[in-house]
């Protein structure tokens, strides 16, 4: 009889490797954007382009987290690829809605003090030399592929292995910091946006004991930003979308981070849980635990 894989054991993950890895799949990214931007020239302001070698670039990283800390349990294993109950995809689903009202609104205040006028002007004319269709396209592939990499990358296979080895607390902790680090690593004026969200979506993902719970609630996300674009300015064209539109009514932003507060709530609550009780060790068939 063919041999059983052990779809449990995970070697032992720390901060430090998941800073590691998450440094890998930034570095292969950059790389990846650099050798295609020499081969065809643009393809650094593709939006499409770029969401794919950002997807790609994670998952090669991904598989090589398996390969080192996994080769003996399944991928989806690994990545936490679990069934979700239709209560938690839904609470996971309207915690990420709601809070992005209040996550767009820190974007925007930061963009407002970070981003100077001239730098503004330059990002206006690099999109402008880019067609409408192709800009469109790209904002619609970083909305919906790119966070599919996260997800799979930094609530997938990090929260797993860290989680596994050192306990809950260290995985919210590490992914959190290497998924924030990661995202602003071209500007870290937006650092405290990416290590709110990181929260959010670790939540997520250890409340339900499934990946699918960050997808859903990182999309979305996605979805009100796009929505929210659609209602200011007509377009998600990013070069008439990125200009500043009214500012949320306070009352809105409020009632948002309620809504927030309380579906995460509900969702530790009747969430099926992360199937961990802290870090776990590999016993040798035979030997005692």
């Amino acid at each position: 009889m063919p041999e059983e894989r052990d779809s449990t054991f995970v070697r032992p993950l720390g901060p430090m490797a998941a800073a590691g890895w998450s440094a890998a799949f930034l570095v292969v990214f950059v790389l990846a954007t650099s050798i295609f931007a020499s081969i065809r020239p643009g393809a650094d302001h593709d939006g499409v382009t770029l969401a794919l070698l950002y997807t790609a670039s994670g998952l090669l990283v991904l598989l090589f987290i398996a390969r080192v800390h996994a080769p003996e349990t399944e991928l989806r294993e690994l990545v936490g690829a679990r069934p979700l109950g239709l209560v938690s995809a839904l609470l996971a689903s309207l915690m990420g809605a709601c809070a992005a009202i209040p996550l767009l609104a820190l974007e925007d205040f930061i963009s407002k003090r970070a981003v100077s006028a001239e730098r503004a002007a330059e990002y206006a004319r690099e999109l402008a030399s880019i067609g409408r269709n192709e800009r469109i396209a790209g904002i619609v592939a970083m909305v919906l592929v790119a966070p599919l990499a996260d997800e799979l990358f930094f609530r997938g296979a990090l929260m797993t292995g860290v989680a596994r080895s050192r306990g809950k607390s260290s995985a919210i902790i590490a992914t959190t910091f290497a998924f924030a680090l990661v995202s602003a690593a071209g500007d870290f004026h937006y650092l405290p946006l990416h290590l709110v969200t990181g929260l959010m979506l670790a939540h997520a993902r250890l409340a339900t004991g499934s990946v699918l719970a960050a997808i859903g609630a990182q999309l979305a996300y996605r979805m009100v930003e796009i929505f929210l674009s659609l209602r200011a300015h007509g377009t998600v064209d990013p070069l008439v979308a990125s200009t500043t539109g009214a500012p949320m009514a306070p009352r809105i932003l409020v009632a948002a981070v309620l809504a927030a507060a309380f579906c995460a709530w509900l969702l530790s609550r009747i969430g099926e849980g992360e199937p961990l009780s802290g870090a776990t060790t590999h016993t040798p068939e035979g030997e005692e635990p």
